[in-house]
């Protein structure tokens, strides 16, 4: 046992859980004072906040058992509905009916993120979920995560003010933190934010900025579990019940959003969980759960604290003899997707929730302290979108990628609010709705030719993939994956396997592709030159004219009915899949 707990601390997992809590520390006050009544009784208390924070996260640890490393914290989704309710019927009806009537908006809210996370586990959902949150929608959407609360984090640290010598504390803090991370010590990377808030702490005592009081507070505080307030049961479901769909819609985003954060983490240390996605949104949901049973706000994954375990050494480094250690306990202590931190965390925050004077020490810390660390995590939590676009080979020559990623940003970092009684669209949930929107208008002129832009190699290599009904004889010149030898493939193994082996600069460089059908024999191939791509397939020969003569695109080759297609903007995808579906 004393070995075990020596390498807790000694691998940064005990620093790192506090690490996890401080920055979600920030969200659970502000999400109680948003919830502010006029009667001055918060609907929420940070207590009951921190509670239902710790004991949703053990659960979700539980039932991935301990192979999913999340934390959730208090999500941002629900402020519209929340603030909504609290302004309209605060006036007229006691704190229990408002409580009552908010705590069963979250419920319904459940019940819907629940179907839409049993939902994603079939096919026909994932499919529509990629096709409403592609690459270039993700990226810039993630990567608004952090940049939208940069302000926020620049106003904490107080370096937009003009008293110095925050500015000198929060840059101090700052800098301690950056070279904590960036130096070669495991420990003192693995527990940069710790050390620095600590430090920042320390200098702040100094200079006369910091003092710790603690007030004559209960030792313990018993958090109010206000599970009769669901005996109240409001006169206006319906209306709750699609008013509470944005927000839900919002929360759901958010989840995909951090999972394939963590997707894009793991299979950079080749770790390639299939049902990752499935899994986290299913737990997820049902530990969000027991979160509103304990009369609280609806969680979600927090990207800061992804942001934390992004900070670790990667798998490489770590299967040393430390991971090759007999004690399974110890080698999760060095892994860094271990779930050990986030135990540690779900830990403090109940305790936390249950002492007082530990919720005073926390309140304590300057602001300027915390702003710097806020302003480290949420630079990192920026850079993930940007890996997501870079994985996913989204290509930036189109200018509807351009317009898509851009109007995201934009509309994300820009302090444009949309407001309307529970809608309330603002930073990554504005930009997420505008990307979301101008993705679907590409889409639709897209499919009907209409967009102005040229298919890509890799949408025509899936289209002729996905018109072969059988097995595929599968030929790429001047590649290095493929020898001169055809070789067999079902479709899915195809798609798969030009999306996972030939990066976009690899296809670039080929000069044909080949794919014949195995059973049929039907050939098509994919030339390109001088920055040109061409289709050669072979139609019936009554058809070869009447195609020539209905789409200029169509330059005949021989008798034999051999046709060339010259890929321009008048090819569309609906255009080309109906061609292909016709060749002998």
């Amino acid at each position: 046992m004393i070995r075990r707990i020596k390498h807790i601390i000694k691998s940064g997992c005990f620093f790192r859980g506090i690490e996890h809590f401080l920055v979600m520390f920030p969200s659970a006050l502000i999400i109680a004072s948003i919830t502010n009544t006029r009667y001055g009784e918060p609907v929420f208390s940070l207590s009951s906040i921190l509670m239902s924070v710790g004991i949703s996260t053990i659960a979700f640890l539980i039932f991935t058992k301990g192979k999913i490393p999340f934390f959730l914290g208090p999500s941002f989704s629900y402020i519209g509905f929340t603030s909504y309710y609290v302004a309209t019927i605060s006036d007229r009806q006691d704190i229990q009916y408002v409580r009552a009537t908010i705590l069963w908006g979250y419920l319904l809210s459940i019940v819907i993120l629940i179907c839409l996370s049993f939902l994603y586990h079939f096919k026909i959902t994932g499919k529509i979920v990629d096709f409403l949150f592609p690459s270039v929608v993700m990226g810039p959407a993630i990567s608004l995560i952090g940049l939208e609360l940069a302000n926020t984090a620049i106003s904490d640290a107080g370096l937009n003010g003009t008293d110095y010598r925050i500015k000198i504390l929060a840059i101090l803090t700052l800098v301690i933190i950056i070279i904590a991370s960036l130096t070669k010590r495991r420990f003192f990377k693995n527990t940069s934010i710790f050390l620095g808030i600590i430090m920042g702490c320390i200098i702040a005592s100094f200079m006369g900025m910091f003092k710790l009081e603690i007030p004559d507070n209960k030792l313990i505080i018993f958090p109010t579990v206000y599970i009769n307030e669901f005996l109240v049961i409001p006169d206006n479901l319906g209306t709750l019940f699609i008013s509470v769909i944005p927000s839900t819609v919002m929360n759901f985003t958010e989840l995909i959003g951090r999972v394939t954060v963590l997707d894009g983490m793991q299979k950079r240390d080749g770790i390639n969980d299939e049902g990752l996605m499935s899994k986290s949104l299913k737990k997820s949901s049902i530990s969000n759960f027991i979160s509103v049973l304990i009369a609280s706000v609806p969680c979600t994954f927090y990207a800061e604290n992804i942001a934390i375990m992004n900070l670790n050494s990667s798998l490489v480094s770590v299967k040393g003899s430390k991971m090759q250690d007999e004690d399974r306990f110890v080698q999760n202590c060095y892994n860094p997707y271990s779930v050990y931190p986030y135990v540690i965390a779900s830990i403090v925050s109940i305790l936390v929730a249950c002492i007082g004077w530990l919720q005073n020490i926390f309140m304590c810390i300057p602001k300027a302290v915390l702003g710097s660390m806020e302003l480290f995590v949420f630079t990192l939590v920026a850079s993930p979108g940007i890996q997501l676009l870079v994985e996913n080979k989204v290509d930036y020559k189109k200018i509807s990628n351009q317009i898509i990623s851009a109007s995201i940003l934009l509309a994300g970092v820009s302090s444009l609010v949309i407001e309307y009684k529970t809608i309330y669209l603002k930073g990554m949930s504005l930009g997420l709705t505008i990307g979301v929107t101008i993705n679907l208008i590409t889409r639709i002129l897209y499919y009907f030719g209409w967009l102005n832009e040229n298919l890509t190699l890799l949408e025509i290599l899936e289209l002729c993939v996905d018109c072969n009904s059988h097995k595929i004889h599968f030929w790429a010149k001047k590649s290095m994956f493929f020898s001169e030898e055809r070789k067999t493939y079902t479709g899915s193994e195809i798609i798969e396997l030009i999306h996972k082996k030939i990066v976009y600069s690899d296809l670039k460089d080929l000069d044909s592709i080949e794919i014949t059908e195995t059973c049929t024999n039907k050939k098509i191939v994919i030339k390109q030159a001088y920055n040109q791509i061409m289709i050669v397939v072979a139609f019936p020969v009554k058809l070869q004219k009447e195609y020539a003569n209905d789409y200029n695109f169509v330059v005949p080759i021989d008798k034999h009915g051999r046709v060339q297609i010259v890929i321009n903007t008048s090819v569309s995808k609906h255009k080309l899949c109906n061609l292909l579906k016709n060749i002998t």
